[in-house]
């Protein structure tokens, strides 16, 4: 219930002719459809859903459930505007108000305070050198994923 009516400005008449989905199990308070921004088949076929301010979604596509994810779970924001998974299984999460990176059990974030060049993340990439590439508003960073502690380091 902590996402009703998050973007009401959003329900515009385009919406009100179209019949609910037709998905498995959407009864459950877990699936926020709102807006559907992002999405990754990660390694093990989960589906990761980015949503437009109702957080991140994970479809389970073996037993076709929903499990959703807010700021309450540790997101740093609910609009999903990128997805990414490494090397290691980490997924990684752009949102509007910073990086995060998720093992499965937390959620790790990064913002400004952390030396991105902006909250707004919109796109992910993974060098060879261990570099993370972020997209913002306000242009891209380079930063360094250290292999031994998978903190995230930022360029110099």
């Amino acid at each position: 219930q902590e996402n009703t009516g998050t973007m009401p400005s959003f329900q515009g008449s385009h919406h009100s002719h179209q019949p609910p989905p037709d998905i498995p199990n959407t009864e459950s308070n877990d699936y926020r459809p709102n807006y559907v921004v992002s999405m990754l088949l990660d390694t093990a076929n989960n589906l990761w859903i980015g949503t437009w301010g109702g957080g991140l979604s994970l479809f389970n596509t073996q037993n076709l459930t929903f499990r959703n994810f807010t700021t309450h779970d540790g997101l740093p924001g609910n609009f999903i505007l990128a997805l990414k998974q490494d090397r290691q299984g980490n997924l990684w999460i752009g949102s509007n108000r910073g990086l995060s990176r998720f093992d499965g059990k937390t959620f790790t974030n990064y913002s400004k305070l952390n030396g991105l060049i902006g909250d707004f993340v919109f796109s992910i990439e993974f060098g060879n050198d261990h570099s993370l590439w972020v997209g913002s508003h306000n242009g891209m960073n380079r930063l360094y994923i250290d292999p031994l502690s998978q903190t995230l380091i930022k360029s110099e």
